[in-house]
């Protein structure tokens, strides 16, 4: 799978293949398999908006997309419930309605969310920054 993505950095700098320095400054590329829909790849990445994006396999195609205000350091997609979780450099988590794309912002973290995970029963989210572990009691 490919995505389209402008020539630049976020910061405004073009994009050198040359100097790796410049491609280390981009946001990653996260997929998770939708737990909500059978053929659905939930994919962030740097691109032409700041967004997540909602693959069809068998259509071979984005079916949806869902607008982020930030761009997406890391993601979980929870097995129990219609949720998504994004953590990003601005020391936010952001949990995000898997159909409505509606979100609530959460605070707390002294530094960039690494690592987000939600529990097998999803009911705790986990994440962690550079020198913290925060457990979330998720209630929907």
């Amino acid at each position: 799978l490919t995505f389209p993505a402008p020539a630049f950095l976020p910061d405004g700098s073009v994009v050198s293949n040359k100097d790796k320095k410049s491609c280390e400054k981009l946001p990653p590329s996260l997929a998770k398999f939708s737990t909500e829909e059978d053929d659905v790849l939930v994919y962030v990445g740097y691109g032409m908006q700041k967004c997540i994006q909602f693959y069809s396999l068998s259509q071979r195609k984005v079916i949806r997309t869902a607008p982020l205000t930030h761009w997406s350091n890391c993601l979980d997609v929870s097995e129990g419930t219609p949720l998504i979780a994004v953590g990003v450099n601005e020391r936010l988590v952001k949990l995000i309605d898997y159909y409505e794309g509606s979100f609530q912002d959460f605070i707390g973290h002294c530094d960039t969310i690494d690592v987000l995970r939600f529990s097998q029963d999803s009911k705790l989210l986990f994440s962690v920054s550079h020198s913290e572990i925060f457990v979330w009691e998720v209630t929907v």
